[in-house]
């Protein structure tokens, strides 16, 4: 999966941030992964968005996030896979092959691979009472998040290299919601790849 998908950013300051917004990216950090941490449960669902540069071609998908704290289970639900998480393992579901692929889990907790406010050093393009907004700038592109303070929740990711632009827009995101029965469930019944060891 792209790096909507793997948050591990490289960063890089291009200006000096005062000691009060270091502080603050650091606030709104540890308070979003509180609010995560601190929910029976997380429902998110988001537009993703990839534009090739150069070909005018754009590839947009919906998603979901399921995620149930205790006992740990994350689903992440997209046209073109499913991927389930709970404890040790990773199932990954592709529908245009009906197969499912088993793998070993490391444990981590895997919403902020797919959605979070990043370690490091971080440039603050702008900050209002209720918005924030962060850039990273890596080698390879630069990353952009929008946060909403207020909230305590991620609006938008738009990530751009030389050859695509990805732009992630979170459209709901509740805490503590009541799962309906079920939803962890993987779709599918065809053929069982494992891959652990």
């Amino acid at each position: 999966m792209r790096h909507f998908y793997g948050f591990v950013f490289f960063l890089f300051l291009s200006v000096s941030l005062s000691a009060d917004e270091i502080n603050g990216v650091d606030k709104e950090k540890a308070a979003f992964r509180n609010l995560i941490n601190g929910s029976e449960t997380v429902f998110v669902r988001f537009t993703k968005s990839q534009k090739l540069k150069g070909s005018g071609k754009a590839f947009i998908e919906e998603g979901k996030i399921y995620y149930r704290s205790s006992p740990m289970l994350f689903k992440l639900e997209m046209p073109s896979e499913t991927i389930l998480i709970k404890e040790k393992t990773i199932e990954r579901f592709l529908p245009k092959f009906n197969e499912k692929y088993l793998n070993t889990w490391d444990g981590r907790n895997p919403f902020f691979l797919y959605l979070d406010i990043p370690d490091g050093v971080i440039d603050v393009k702008k900050s209002s009472s209720n918005i924030m907004v962060l850039q990273v700038i890596r080698d390879n592109g630069t990353v952009e998040i929008c946060y909403d303070k207020t909230r305590k929740n991620i609006k938008s990711i738009r990530e751009e290299n030389p050859v695509c632009l990805w732009q992630t827009t979170v459209e709901v995101f509740e805490t503590d919601v009541v799962f309906e029965k079920g939803v962890f469930d993987l779709p599918g019944d065809g053929k069982t790849v494992d891959l652990r060891k």
